[in-house]
Order: C-alpha cells, then structure tokens, then sequence
C-alpha cells in the first residue's frame, strides 16, 4: 500500500460475509454496498482509514571554516605590480597564489566583478586592510576609490610618509607616492611599505628606487558571511509541506554529525564522498530514509560570488541519494529561500521533478503541486542504496 491510500476493516466469523459487498470508490467515508450499490450496514467496520508513510531524514553539517589547508576562504601570494592614477593605487597585480588562483572561473573585469566583489584584501606584515573591493581581474584585485598601501621612508631625524600609488610599473624597483619627498637624499635608508623593509638606492622627488625588485604579501577575501561553523539546514518545513502527501518526516537516524569535512565549493564529481550518509544502508522499501548535509557552496560559477552569478541553493544526487543544502549561497542571495530550498530538495529524493511546478521549479513556490504529490505517493522508496 501506498500512501495516501484508504481502506476499512470489517471482522465476521461468516466467510460468506466477505462476498456480499465491496467498497463505493467516489465516497469520502468508504461505505461498504452490495452488487446493486446498496449500502451494507454493518456495526463492525472501522471508519476509513489512511495509509501514511514515515520518511525517516538523518541530518547534518559541515564542519567550522578552516583558515588554513586547501579549502581554506581566502588566498594569500604576492603583490607584484601596483598601478593607480595620479593620487592613489587602484589595481594590485598578483603571483603565486595558494591555495587557488585568483581567477576561479567566474566572470570577472572588465567582463564581470570577479570572486573578490566586495571582499577585502589586507596587504604586508602590517596585514594593512581595504575592504569593499570592486572586484577582481584574472591576476589583479582593483578598487577604484583606492587601494591603502601606507609607506613610511626615515633618515636621522627625518621621517616621511603617506601612500604608495605605484610599485614595479614605471620600472622594475621602482615606488610612486602620493607625496614629495624631498626635505632630503634617503639613498642608504630603509622604506618600510605596509609594514615590509626595502633598502632604499635612490629617492627622488615622489620615488623611491630599491635595491631588489619589491614584491608584498596579501590575503584576500570574498564577501562570503559564514566564518566559522557551518549550521545544519533548516528542516522546519518538512512536516507542513509532506502533510497532503500523506508523509510524515521524522529526524530520528544517523548521529546528527555537526563536523562533516569542510568543502569550500563541492564540485559534482565529489557529492557522493562529501556526504556522511552513515544510515544509507537501510533506506529499503519498507523503511524510508533521505538525507540531507547542511554545506557551503556548490560549484565555483554557482555559489553567488560575484553578485548576480548564478546561485545554487541545494542539489540532490537523483541516481545515489542525498542532498546538499549550500548555506553561504542562501546567505548570500536570501536566507528565507532555505525552508523553499529544503523542502524542495527533499522532494527531488521522492521523485519530484521541476516540470512538475510549483514547489519543483527551481525558482520554488510553498506547496507542492497534484503532479509531485502523485509522485510521491507512488515511489517505491526515497532515491539511494
């Protein structure tokens, strides 16, 4: 039987009792009547009942953000080049990148904004900030109100300072300030820019040339606003949502894991080994299981980051089972979407599919439309083992 599916019992000790009726199908009570559609009266039969099924979900979430290790949120290297108009540096060009190039294959400048759209990146020992950024090219990060990289230039008892505009772009070893500096000669004397020393060969009027080709260190962030633990998805809706499908969720397999291993964006060849599905096994016609793990971001060109890039706020493996529920994207885009994200994701395991409407579409709606709830009711058992 399925759910939704009605029935009644009728107990006799006459087995010729059975025989004489069955039951009206366009009647909400489901009477019993005889060959000629006369209703059977009859004191031991049970009101119609309805078959309901217990989608048992085991639930859980990743692990707190690392800030350190490949899948760390945010790249450190090397500035090696500073360019900026005539009062300030606007764009910093970057090498060496770790754990991931700057460029991770969304649009970026002059196409689009780039990863980096409104992150912030700190610069030198100094870990000197600019927050805000426009945005990222494929090796540069750009600001154009200014990018703060402060300098301070001393010789005896003279001391100067201000922000440095250009580095490495009229010439290799070469810094441009923002101010003169010509209250005296510090060839000999140490520039020190965002906290890193740099021996200083010539000065001249707003320039500084060293004696090695000057390079800085950076770290650089996106705008993504989950830092530390990831929280398990909102499952709240579940029971309103299933209720005219004749379901009934429940949370009680699997151990509620909160420390599942951190993936910054889980590509779709790693879904399966990103899930911690400890109570897969026992997903069986006769005892219905689903899962879903509260992660952080899908695929690199999905995850919102530039704004207006596409954003995926859950995926469900339709062949293996499982669901992801991408939390930073949610939080990102629109964190009340979650319970929509949820409760439709959850019905991709029970056979929805987004030609079905309403609460399938991927743009999602509040209820399920007659077509998934058909679906439904008609599965086997939930999409896995």
């Amino acid at each position: 039987m399925q759910p939704g599916d009605n029935f009644r019992v009728i107990a006799s000790g006459n087995n010729d009792f059975y025989k004489r009726f069955k039951v009206k199908q366009d009647d909400t009570t489901g009477k019993p009547i005889d060959g000629n559609n006369n209703e059977i009266p009859t004191n031991n039969t049970t009101p119609m009942l309805t078959v309901w099924r217990t989608l048992h979900i085991e639930v859980d979430s990743m692990e707190e953000v690392p800030t350190t290790g490949p899948e760390r949120n945010f790249i450190d290297g090397y500035i090696v080049k500073i360019t900026g108009d005539s009062t300030k540096a606007t764009v910093v060009y970057v090498e060496n990148c770790s754990p991931q190039a700057i460029d991770d294959g969304s649009a970026y400048l002059p196409t689009g904004n780039g990863r980096f759209e409104k992150g912030k990146i700190r610069i030198g020992s100094d870990q000197i900030e600019t927050a805000n950024l426009d945005g990222n090219g494929k090796s540069a990060v750009v600001k154009g109100t200014g990018i703060n990289i402060p300098f301070t230039i001393t010789k005896g008892s003279m001391t100067k300072s201000g922000k440095v505009k250009s580095m490495n772009d009229i010439g290799d070893k070469i810094f441009l300030f923002d101010t003169t500096i010509t209250e005296t000669d510090f060839a000999g004397d140490t520039l020190t820019v965002t906290g890193q020393s740099f021996l200083v060969d010539y000065s001249g009027v707003d320039t500084c040339v060293v004696d090695t080709t000057p390079t800085l260190s950076f770290k650089v962030w996106d705008d993504d606003q989950i830092t530390g633990d990831v929280p398990m998805p909102d499952t709240s809706d579940l029971e309103r949502v299933f209720n005219p499908a004749y379901v009934l969720p429940v949370f009680d397999v699997g151990d509620s894991n909160d420390n599942v291993e951190f993936k910054l964006n889980v590509k779709a060849t790693e879904f399966q080994s990103t899930l911690d599905w400890d109570s897969k096994p026992y997903n069986v016609n006769t005892f219905w299981i689903g899962y879903v793990l509260g992660g952080y971001q899908y695929l690199s060109v999905k995850d919102y980051d530039p704004d207006g890039e596409t954003a995926t706020g859950g995926v469900t493996d339709i062949t293996y089972g499982g669901c992801i529920i991408f939390k930073e994207t949610l939080q990102d885009t629109n964190p009340s979407f979650e319970l929509i994200a949820v409760d439709h994701e959850i019905g991709h395991l029970l056979g929805g599919e987004h030609t079905d409407g309403a609460l399938m579409r991927p743009e999602g709606d509040t209820e399920f439309s007659p077509i998934t709830l058909n679906r439904i009711r008609s599965i086997v058992k939930p999409t896995g083992n």
